[in-house]
């Protein structure tokens, strides 16, 4: 007698319908990825926003941590460096060390770096009292530049030319020796080869 003739139908039924559940679970799950990814890509599309390399920055006066009036930017002899920042912000405090540390190895007649503080004026003149700085800390409580640079969390970092032309920017922060490569590259020929990276609304 065949194997076959011992097979109980119910069997058959069960492993039947096991088989159809499986394979409905397999394609339910398959399907539900792709959607929550297309999902996520448009809403990434919608809300992206590519930073303003190539423009030129109008003229930008802020105060310091003084009440003193510091123009920013306009046409000069001397490239700029701008760190938008926030104290609470752990990512923008390691982001304002590696400044430092880069301050020290030009002179401000090769590169003027600008620390711009988006936290109310007392939270960040507190956090000057305990970490001193070797460039200027400017006050935009407002955030009334980014509207310009068009970025939506800090830290930020771009790099102006002579003619006040944004040659870089970027959002977040990148360890050392990266910082220390676009900012070489940028003050041997203001072209950095590296891809803008994009803000996302937070």
């Amino acid at each position: 007698m065949k194997f076959k003739d011992y097979y109980h139908p119910l069997e058959k039924k069960e492993k039947l319908i096991f088989y159809l559940i499986t394979v409905t679970a397999l394609f339910s799950f398959f399907f539900t990825s792709v959607s929550i990814s297309f999902v996520g890509i448009k809403l990434f599309t919608l809300k992206g926003k590519k930073l303003p390399l190539g423009i030129e920055v109008p003229e930008i006066v802020l105060k310091d941590e003084k009440g003193e009036a510091v123009n920013i930017t306009g046409k000069s002899q001397v490239k700029k460096l701008l760190l938008f920042f926030k104290p609470k912000c752990a990512a923008c405090r390691m982001a304002l060390s590696n400044l430092q540390y880069i301050s020290k190895q030009y002179s401000p007649e090769n590169i003027k770096i600008f620390c711009i503080s988006e936290a109310a004026e007392e939270e960040t003149k507190n956090f000057l009292k305990t970490y001193a700085i070797n460039f200027p800390m400017l006050m935009d409580p407002q955030k009334s530049l980014r509207k310009i640079f068009k970025f939506h969390s800090t830290p930020a970092l771009f790099l102006i030319d002579e003619n006040s032309t944004i040659k870089y920017g970027r959002i977040g922060f990148r360890k050392l020796v990266f910082d220390e490569m676009v900012i070489k590259e940028f003050l041997q020929s203001s072209k950095i080869p590296i891809e803008i990276f994009e803000s996302e609304d937070q």
